[in-house]
């Protein structure tokens, strides 16, 4: 990890947030060329685990910092924020917005290769956070669309929809894609399967690492993330001085 310097704390700092997501069917028939060929159905729903993103504009360039991977950059202008294999869902963010100098610092409750859909809460979190910045609004479908469209377009990383739609709209949710287009359709779910979240653990056998993260939790830490899938429906903006408010977003 390269040691850099923050810059002053005269700065403005935003912050943003967005919930990963359980997967409970059709994981995958939201990627093309299926969805746009076929037709995919997923079930998921967001959780209390989210991935959290710190922007603080002014300074000289961009510092860029990634807390899951233990990396920074530096980089000196627009110029340098090309893809080249370190930090490119930052870069390609920071190269959307077309945000001028700033420090973009990012992590995730959720462990990288979890399943849990953290890159696509990532990439609401990174929207959401710009957006803060330059007062723009948004309704909850078009933030998960850009969120998309940051990752898969500008950032060129191939993948589906579910996660962003699942970050940005929040709580339980059946995503159909079909030609392209998105419906969704809110799902209400009885009481008791709430309750049975109690004996619910999140394990990874293919990454030891990321199962001992997330076992390390606890039973009773991923029951209260379950049941937060009712309420983990919004999408958190602090600006500076004040406390974490919604994001701009348009309902």
């Amino acid at each position: 990890m390269t040691s850099i310097q923050d810059p002053a704390s005269s700065t403005a700092v935003f912050h943003a947030s967005a919930p990963v997501r359980l997967d409970f069917a059709g994981g995958w028939s939201d990627v093309a060329p299926f969805a746009i060929e076929e037709r995919g159905v997923v079930v998921n729903a967001a959780i209390g685990l989210r991935a959290e993103v710190e922007l603080r504009t002014g300074g000289e360039g961009f510092l860029l910092h990634s807390d899951d991977l233990k990396d920074s950059l530096r980089l000196s202008g627009p110029e340098s924020l090309a893809a080249d294999g370190r930090l490119d869902l930052l870069k390609a963010a920071l190269r959307r917005s077309g945000l001028g100098a700033a420090e973009l610092r990012t992590r995730c409750a959720a462990p990288a290769g979890s399943g849990l859909g953290s890159s696509g809460a990532l990439d609401v979190a990174l929207v959401a956070a710009l957006d803060a910045v330059r007062g723009i609004r948004r309704s909850r479908v078009d933030l998960a669309e850009e969120a998309f469209a940051l990752e898969s377009v500008e950032a060129a990383l191939p993948g589906g929809r579910q996660d962003q739609y699942a970050a940005a709209l929040g709580g339980f949710h059946r995503l159909v894609f079909e030609r392209g287009a998105v419906s969704v359709e809110p799902s209400r779910l009885p009481e008791g399967v709430y309750d049975a979240a109690a004996h619910l653990w999140a394990v990874s056998p293919e990454r030891p690492g990321a199962a001992e993260r997330l076992e390390g939790m606890g039973r009773r830490r991923l029951s209260v993330a379950f049941r937060a899938a009712r309420t983990a429906d919004e999408i958190y903006v602090r600006r500076p001085g004040q406390r974490s408010i919604r994001a701009n977003v348009v309902e």
